[in-house]
């Protein structure tokens, strides 16, 4: 687990379940399915974004 993945997750209660993942994650957003994804993928962005 990365640094970023431990300081999101802590702000998350109850604890997101990884063996549940990426639906444990999901169902934290509010909102359609659509905006729970689209929310998920922004919380990801940092871990897919090159640093220059």
């Amino acid at each position: 687990m990365t640094a970023l993945w431990k300081a999101e997750v802590a702000c998350y209660l109850p604890p997101v379940n990884r063996e549940d993942l990426p639906l444990s994650l999901l169902a934290r957003f509010a909102g359609p399915p659509v905006a729970a994804v689209l929310d998920g993928l922004a919380l990801l962005t940092p871990l897919t974004i090159r640093q220059r």
